[in-house]
C-alpha cells in the first residue's frame, strides 16, 4: 500500500514529496537530528490521529503552508486557516485508517486524559469499585519487553470498560498500577517508557486488531492498521526495545499491520531491514528520503562511525580493485558501508573469515564473506573446513596466472599488441618477451608470480607504480571478461544474506 506525503513550508521543512511504500511489517523512519523526522512522522501518523497535523501553530506554518497525503486515488489536502492560524483539511478526511500513534513524550490531546484523572482519584472513592485486572496477555507483555521476566505487573489494573471511562468523561482506557501500600497510580504517572507501551499493548490486545468486531467503527480507507511510534528510544532501554521488536514482529506475522518507527536508535536501526529503512536528509529545508539504507550507511551520521554494513576478504590488491568497482553502484544506490579487504592466499582468506565470525571481529550485524580466485575454485570446494563458510569466486585466475596464460600458456596476439602498446612503450613487450623466457625460473613459475613482478619492474622504468599498472589493468579485464555474473552473484547474496546475519 502507498502513501504518498506532500510538505510544503512546516516548520524547518520547505518541500518534501515522498511516496511512501508499505507492505504488513515493521518500518523506520531514520535520519540526524532536527532533519524533520517527526513532523513527516506527524504527516504519515495523522491518517489515524488527526489532531498530529491540527496542533501546529503560527510558529511552525505560514500562510502557505500546506500537507497533502494520498492513498488508492484518494487525496486529502490541508492548508492554512489563517483566522485560526492552524491547518484544516479542505474536505471531510478520506486517507484514514485503523491504528494508533504514540510517542515518548506526553503532548497534545491524546493526554488530556492526564489531570482529569488525578482529580478523580483524588475526589471519587468509588471511582476503584470500577477496576478490573488487566488482561493477562496485557500484563505478561508489559513484563517480558520492559523487565524480561514474568509477573512484573501483577497488580496492573484498569476501569471495567470504556463506557465506564467515557461516563468519568476519559477519551481512552485508563490503566493503574496498584502500589504496596495499597495507593493506585495511573500509567500518566508511571514511566514514559510504561505509559507508551501501555498504550500500544492495549491498542495491540484489544479488539482493535480485529476491526469488524469494534462497535464504533470509523469509515477507513482499507483494513490494514498501523503503528507508528515517535523516537521510541527517549522511553525504553535499547534492550526493551530489542524485546519490543520481536514481540511486534509476532504481532505483524499474525495480523495485517504495519508498524513505523521514527528513531535514531542503533539497536532498532539493525534490527530492520535495509528495504523496510527510510533515511530523511535535510538540505535547506529541502527533505528527501533515500531508501533502502543499510544500518551502518544510516548509523554513521547519529554516532561514531564503528564499521560497515557488509565486509568482502579478497586475495590481494587486483581483486580488491575489481571487487570495488563491481560493488561501487551497488553501494551508492542502496546506501551501503562495503569494506574491501585483501588477507592473502584463499587459505588464509577462508581461516580469517572464520575467525573473525566465532570472534565476532566485525560485529554481529555485520556480514562477512569471501570473494576466491576462480583458479583455486575445485580446491576451496574439496575442502570440507570451509563448506559452511559464505564465499564466491571470480571469473577469471588471479592477474599473474591470467597475464602468465595470456602471454606463455596461449599467446593471443590481439591482448600482445594491446598490452604492450598501451604500457611498453619505450622497449616493445616482444623484445621483453623474449628475455623473460630465457629465464628458466619466470618460464617454470606457473602461477605467474614472478612474471608479474618482473613486468613492473619494467614498467618502472617508464613512470608506471605497481598501484597504477593494477589500477589501469583491472579496467583492462573489465572490457576483456565478463564480470556481469558476479556483479549479480554479489548484490543477490548481499541482499539474501545481510537481513538474516543482522536478525540473528
Amino acid at each position: 500500500m502507498d502513501i504518498g506525503i506532500k510538505l510544503h513550508n512546516i516548520k524547518n521543512i520547505v518541500d518534501f514529496d515522498y511516496q511512501f511504500s508499505f507492505e504488513k511489517g515493521i518500518y523506520a523512519l531514520v535520519g540526524e537530528n532536527a532533519v524533520g523526522k517527526s513532523t513527516v512522522m506527524s504527516a504519515i501518523a495523522s491518517t489515524v490521529y488527526s489532531a498530529m497535523i491540527t496542533q501546529y501553530g503560527k510558529t511552525e506554518i505560514t500562510n502557505d503552508s500546506s500537507i497533502e497525503i494520498s492513498c488508492l486515488g484518494n487525496k486529502d489536502i490541508w492548508t492554512c486557516n489563517n483566522s485560526i492560524e492552524a491547518l484544516q483539511c479542505q474536505h471531510k478526511r478520506i486517507v484514514v485508517f485503523n491504528g494508533i500513534y504514540e510517542g515518548s513524550i506526553f503532548s497534545g490531546t491524546r493526554f488530556a486524559d492526564m489531570k482529569n484523572i488525578d482529580v478523580i482519584l483524588q475526589n471519587t472513592p468509588g471511582f476503584v469499585d470500577d477496576f478490573v485486572p488487566a488482561s493477562e496477555k496485557m500484563k505478561e507483555a508489559l513484563s517480558y519487553i520492559l523487565h524480561d521476566e514474568r509477573g512484573h505487573y501483577s497488580e496492573l489494573y484498569k476501569l471495567r470498560s470504556f463506557e465506564i471511562a467515557k461516563k468519568y468523561g476519559l477519551e481512552n482506557m485508563p490503566y493503574f498500577l496498584k502500589l504496596p501500600d495499597g495507593q493506585y497510580i495511573s500509567k500518566y504517572k508511571m514511566s514514559s517508557g510504561e505509559c507508551l507501551l501501555i498504550s500500544l499493548l492495549n491498542f495491540i490486545n484489544s479488539t482493535a486488531l480485529m476491526p469488524k468486531h469494534l462497535k464504533h467503527r470509523k469509515p477507513v480507507l482499507a483494513e490494514r492498521m498501523f503503528i507508528f511510534i515517535d523516537e521510541v528510544e527517549l522511553a525504553l532501554h535499547p534492550s526493551s526495545i530489542v524485546r519490543l521488536i520481536k514481540y511486534l514482529e509476532d504481532m505483524v506475522r499474525k495480523n495485517d499491520l504495519t508498524v513505523l518507527f521514527s528513531s535514531h536508535s542503533s539497536e532498532l536501526i539493525r534490527r530492520i531491514s535495509p528495504d523496510k529503512m527510510f533515511y530523511l536528509e535535510n538540505m535547506n529545508g529541502h527533505a528527501q528520503i533515500m531508501s533502502p539504507c543499510y544500518p551502518q550507511y544510516a548509523i554513521r551520521t547519529l554516532y561514531d562511525h564503528d564499521g560497515y554494513d557488509s565486509t568482502i576478504l579478497v586475495e590481494d590488491s587486483f581483486s580488491e580493485t575489481i571487487v570495488r568497482k563491481l560493488i561501487q553502484d551497488f553501494r551508492i544506490q542502496n546506501n551501503l558501508l562495503i569494506n574491501v579487504i585483501p588477507v592473502g592466499a584463499w587459505n588464509n582468506t577462508l581461516s580469517f573469515q572464520k575467525r573473525a565470525i566465532e570472534q565476532n571481529a566485525f560485529g554481529h550485524d555485520r556480514f562477512v564473506f569471501s570473494i576466491i580466485d576462480g583458479d583455486v575454485k575445485d580446491e576451496v570446494n574439496r575442502s570440507q573446513q570451509y563448506n559452511s563458510i559464505r564465499k564466491l569466486f571470480l571469473p577469471i585466475k588471479s592477474v599473474e596466472k591470467y597475464i602468465y596464460h595470456k602471454l606463455f600458456v596461449e599467446p593471443n596476439p590481439e591482448f600482445v599488441r594491446q598490452f604492450g602498446n598501451k604500457y611498453f612503450t619505450m622497449t616493445p613487450l616482444s623484445v621483453i618477451m623474449r628475455q623473460l623466457k630465457s629465464r628458466d625460473e619466470i618460464v617454470r613459475d606457473k602461477t605467474g608470480k614472478r612474471l608479474f613482478s618482473a613486468l613492473c619492474e619494467e614498467l618502472k622504468k617508464v613512470g608506471y607504480t605497481k598501484e597504477t599498472f593494477v589500477k589501469e589493468l583491472c579496467e583492462d579485464l573489465f572490457v576483456l571478461e565478463d564480470f556481469k555474473p558476479l556483479k549479480r552473484n554479489i548484490e543477490e547474496f548481499i541482499r539474501d544474506n545481510f537481513y538474516v546475519v543482522a536478525k540473528n
